[in-house]
């Protein structure tokens, strides 16, 4: 239900973000239009639901490679879909996309999670828990490390564009061909 939920924010997030007349709609529009789309880093709750082992560890790394595999075609798709249309395609290419998922969600999804009824979304189990994790000292280390490569990351996709299309003056469908290259 968490996962239809954020995804069903994210298809109504894209769809306002295409309809979108004024930049601070535009901005509120993708603001939620990204709570929905943090659904989705509930895959690796699924994968320890359904998996256990080597085979869970499998799907982990499968789903890595999804996100960093995307991370780099995005650009270059979003090049694309400029050079046949406005920026507004990008948004109403995400509504569809995303409402094809949702549509799998829906038919093909069952709930994974084996939660004890009794303990079932408690705060303070659920504060104990979050405690732990961030004051165990390997946990905090890899939590660290992984913020600062994603903020690495997705402060080169967010910046370079800015820098090769206004201050290198290529257009976007150049841009996203030389960020594929990297």
């Amino acid at each position: 239900p968490v996962v239809v939920f954020g995804v069903t924010l994210f298809v109504v997030g894209s769809l306002a973000c295409a309809l979108a007349q004024s930049l601070p709609v535009l901005l509120v529009c993708r603001f939620s239009q990204g709570c929905g789309a943090a659904s989705t880093t509930l895959t690796f709750a699924i994968i320890r639901d359904l998996f256990e082992g080597e085979n869970a560890r499998a799907k982990m790394a499968n789903v890595v490679i999804a996100i960093n595999v995307v991370t780099v075609i995005a650009p270059t798709a979003g090049g694309a879909l400029l050079a046949l249309g406005s920026w507004r395609l990008i948004y109403a290419t995400q509504f569809a996309m995303g409402l094809v998922l949702l549509i799998a969600l829906g038919t093909g999804f069952a709930e994974s999670a084996k939660i004890d009824q009794t303990n079932r979304l408690a705060p303070s189990i659920i504060g104990r828990s979050y405690l732990q994790v961030l004051t165990h000292p390997i946990s905090f280390a890899y939590i660290l490390v992984s913020a600062a490569a994603g903020g690495t990351v997705m402060a080169y996709v967010t910046g370079s564009s800015l820098f090769f299309i206004n201050g290198m003056g290529l257009r976007p469908n150049q841009y996203g061909l030389i960020f594929s290259a990297c």
